[in-house]
C-alpha cells in the first residue's frame, strides 16, 4: 500500500489562502475610503455636547462636509485611474 502524505491537502489550502489575503490585504487598504463610502460604513463618531473631547482637528464644520469631501475625492481617484488606464503610455 502507498503511503500519502497527509500535509499536502492543508499546505496547498493554506498557501491559496495566503495568495489571495497578499493581494487582498493591500488592495483593500488602498481603496478603504472608496470601500467605505460605498458600503456606507460608519469610520467616525460625532459626540455632540459641550465636554466633547477632540479626537482629532478637522477642517470641517459640519459631518455632511466631510462625507462630501470624501466622495470628491473618490471621484477624482477614479477620474485619474480611469484616465491612465485609457491613455497610450
Amino acid at each position: 500500500m502507498k503511503k500519502r502524505n497527509f500535509w499536502k491537502i492543508p499546505t496547498i489550502i493554506t498557501a491559496v489562502i495566503a495568495l489571495i489575503l497578499v493581494i487582498a490585504i493591500p488592495v483593500t487598504s488602498y481603496y478603504a475610503t472608496m470601500i467605505n463610502a460605498a458600503l456606507g460604513a460608519e469610520t467616525q463618531r460625532t459626540v455632540p455636547g459641550e465636554n466633547s473631547r477632540f479626537f482629532f482637528w478637522t477642517d470641517f464644520e459640519t459631518e455632511e462636509e466631510l462625507v462630501a469631501h470624501d466622495w470628491d475625492t473618490c471621484c477624482r481617484l477614479e477620474e485619474e485611474g480611469a484616465a491612465s488606464v485609457s491613455s497610450p503610455a
